[in-house]
């Protein structure tokens, strides 16, 4: 794992919330191939940045502040 990877995860994980609301456990669902570390380490990350919100079900959304960094990039 490096950091490259978590990078990498965190560019999907914006891309999930950014197509749809979504909990946690389908992000790990969609993720079922990554590394599950390399999954918290950009989990944290994103949170550390601020780029997810929840709605009223506590579904995670992506924020402004997520389409502007350009995480939705694809790898």
């Amino acid at each position: 794992m490096s950091q490259t990877d978590v990078d990498r995860i965190e560019g999907k994980i914006i891309a999930l919330a950014q197509q749809k609301p979504i909990f946690y456990a389908d992000i790990l669902k969609e993720l079922h191939d990554e590394d599950y570390r390399s999954i918290m380490l950009a989990f944290g990350q994103i949170r550390q940045k601020r780029l997810f919100g929840r709605d009223e079900k506590g579904r995670y959304v992506a924020t402004k502040s997520a389409e502007s960094t350009g995480g939705g990039k694809k790898s």
